[in-house]
């Protein structure tokens, strides 16, 4: 990944998006497409379809990052993928009406 490769990042102003940013900017990537739960809801697949569309003009092929920078700077997840998006769900769950 190059360093002005595009990042979306997803609900930037949470503690860990953010922290993920400011590591992201420490070791010199810039290009950030931010967009808040409120602009950009996930759980709604017809939005985020829409957001990635290749045939509108920020629409991208890749839309992937090699983590493996953030791993020789000391960054390891503490969640696993599976358990964190059942916690998310979970949790999600828990909040619904």
């Amino acid at each position: 990944m190059n360093y002005n490769d595009k990042i979306f990042v997803s609900g930037h102003r949470g503690l860990e998006e953010a922290a993920i940013v400011r590591l992201l900017r420490e070791i010199g990537f810039n290009n950030f497409i931010m967009r808040t739960h409120q602009e950009l809801v996930l759980t709604i697949q017809s939005k985020v379809q829409d957001f990635f569309d290749m045939t509108k003009p920020d629409g991208e092929a890749r839309k992937l990052i090699d983590i493996n920078k953030l791993k020789n700077v000391g960054c390891k997840s503490k969640v696993g993928l599976k358990d964190g998006i059942e916690n998310t769900h979970n949790w999600y769950r828990s909040k619904k009406c």
